[in-house]
């Protein structure tokens, strides 16, 4: 079992994978509060990829 916690109330865990010099690339995020504090909040998983 892999059990990602938040540490905060706006945090987002993530699972993520990086290339070889160390540069984010792509992610598996957790979160239920909006990026903006004005919109109402949203729970849901994202995948996410770097764009060039």
């Amino acid at each position: 079992m892999i059990r990602l916690q938040w540490t905060a109330e706006r945090a987002k865990p993530a699972i993520a994978w990086a290339d070889e010099q160390g540069k984010d690339k792509t992610a598996i995020v957790s979160h239920d509060k909006a990026n903006n504090p004005e919109q109402h909040d949203h729970k849901h998983i994202s995948i996410e990829t770097r764009q060039i």
